[in-house]
């Protein structure tokens, strides 16, 4: 699986695009953070892409080339939203910052990444709708709170996108105590030029919790199917 890239899953499974997100609230503590194991399966506004968004056509589990930070396992889970049964073989498209804040494949940050890819990857969902990425926390730069992209899609025809985001907690802990993380300065959430703009922040934070020394983030993302 690991050697197809987007485009061939999806002339193989034939999968496309969804109509759109989500999930119940969520928050962070060192160990559990789980607040309920049973998805609302409401959907959710989407939110933009946003600049640096492209198909990296790779088909894999850890995205991060390399990248130091600190370390972080994404779970992410599709469901219907009407009925709330998991959905296998959709695809999930992540894309993300590194510690310093910048994304790979762009000019015009501070540094150039271009042909980069570190920090995106796509994974289609098993049996029990979960796709599962090895990643690390993001970084942040002016204007945003720290958040993680993402397409869920079936068919390629179209797709919902949007962000997750995280307890303002828990970015506070990991800036302060990982060096791999610059002097970051915190905005308010309420001050996020995209969440401003589009809101359901608390809608779309992942819950958190730390199980031997590794932080697990898990989201439930429910579609009209």
């Amino acid at each position: 699986m690991n050697n197809l890239t987007r485009r061939e899953l999806l002339q193989m499974l034939g999968i496309g695009a969804v109509s759109t997100v989500l999930t119940t609230e969520s928050s962070y503590s060192e160990n559990k953070v789980k607040t309920n194991p049973d998805p609302s399966c409401v959907l959710t506004p989407e939110q933009t892409a946003g600049p640096f968004y492209f198909d990296v056509e790779q088909v894999r589990e850890d995205i991060t080339e390399g990248k130091k930070g600190t370390p972080l396992k994404l779970e992410i889970t599709v469901v219907d939203s009407t009925n709330c049964k998991p959905i296998k073989d959709a695809i999930v498209d992540i894309w993300q910052a590194d510690a310093e804040g910048v994304y790979s494949g762009y000019k015009n940050q501070g540094v150039d990444t271009t042909g980069q890819t570190y920090l995106r990857g796509v994974q289609v969902t098993d049996s029990e709708g979960k796709a599962v990425f090895k990643s690390i926390y993001p970084g942040i730069y002016p204007g945003r709170v720290p958040h993680i992209h993402f397409k869920v899609l079936i068919d390629n025809r179209s797709f919902v996108t949007s962000q997750f985001y995280f307890s303002p907690e828990l970015s506070k802990k990991i800036y302060s105590s990982d060096p791999e993380y610059p002097e970051h300065k915190l905005i308010n959430e309420s001050s996020d030029i995209v969440v401003r703009y589009y809101g359901g922040v608390d809608e779309l934070r992942m819950d958190v919790e730390k199980k031997d020394g590794i932080y697990t983030a898990s989201h439930t993302v429910g579609i009209k199917n």
